[in-house]
């Protein structure tokens, strides 16, 4: 075998020691940041520079200890996006990519949308609604103050495509609770579409991941006593945004969909505000984000 494959190899035997799901994808990912290039031109790589060697087995240590890859790499993916992220901000899932497929079915003119984005985190959604929903005019709402200056970040980096796309981004460093009280109280009523990923694990739940309970913050991951009190204040703050007949997103776990008995569906129907209320299966098949429209 040559070095390149050497390296691999340990490096997943490793990681499937310490319980990691996608041992060689992450050894692989780890080793082309390094190389400077994509995962998939990696087998470009014959000999690796002792450096190099030396800078990934130090990775790899990392790796063990359950940090996540995208804070070792500084990138995350999302659609067709490469964000940076690190300590302080959620990690892109490919859950939540569903969202923007949401949003393009809902287009129904060529009028741009006005989209809300409530606890917008490192921008990737919001980055992507504004680029494949186009032309969109899409704000982005973070409260915590790491999470805003990665979404700044990557608002920036994209900032050509979301131009060329005929879009904008605007980010806003507030609590979506309070919309009445902050920047969005001049958009109250007139919103197309309020998406949001908030915060749904129940206090006191421990995600099954390590990566996510020793690494992300909590402020992005706990929903209260129940895993619905930060959900409930996104469909009250979505009722107040939509205009009538504008399209409702809230992503949530797969134990909070239809008929379950904290659900997702039920709470956006108590609230009174809005109808067509739909539960939505992700790719696994498992109950994964509502929709909804706000009442006429």
């Amino acid at each position: 075998m040559s070095i390149r494959e050497d390296l691999i190899a340990d490096a997943s035997a490793r990681f499937e020691m310490v319980g990691i799901e996608t041992p060689k994808v992450d050894a692989e990912l780890l080793l082309a940041h390094l190389l400077g290039v994509s995962r998939g031109d990696i087998h470009k790589f014959t000999d690796i520079d002792a450096e190099i060697v030396e800078e990934f087995e130090k990775l790899v240590k990392f790796r063990s200890a359950r940090i996540p890859v995208q804070h070792l790499t500084g990138k995350g993916y999302f659609r067709y996006l490469e964000v940076r992220v690190g300590p302080g901000v959620l990690i892109p899932r490919p859950e939540t990519e569903l969202i923007v497929d949401a949003v393009k079915g809902f287009r129904s003119n060529t009028e741009p949308l006005l989209i809300v984005d409530l606890g917008s985190g490192a921008a990737a959604l919001t980055i992507s609604l504004a680029i494949e929903c186009a032309p969109a005019d899409v704000v982005g709402v973070e409260l915590y103050e790491d999470a805003f200056r990665w979404g700044e970040v990557n608002v920036e980096k994209y900032s050509p495509e979301i131009f060329t796309a005929g879009s904008s981004v605007h980010l806003v460093q507030a609590d979506f609770v309070n919309v009445a009280e902050n920047e969005l109280q001049d958009i109250l009523g007139k919103v197309d579409v309020v998406v949001s990923n908030p915060p749904y694990i129940p206090i006191g739940g421990i995600p099954r991941d390590a990566e996510v309970h020793l690494y992300e913050p909590s402020t992005a991951l706990y929903g209260g006593a129940n895993g619905l009190e930060l959900v409930e204040e996104v469909i009250k703050s979505a009722s107040k945004l939509l205009r009538p007949g504008g399209f409702l997103v809230i992503e949530h776990s797969d134990f909070q969909g239809e008929g379950a008995e904290l659900s997702v569906p039920d709470a956006v129907r108590k609230s009174g505000n809005f109808e067509s209320v739909k539960d939505n299966l992700d790719l696994n098949e498992r109950p994964r984000y509502t929709t909804a429209m706000r009442t006429q």
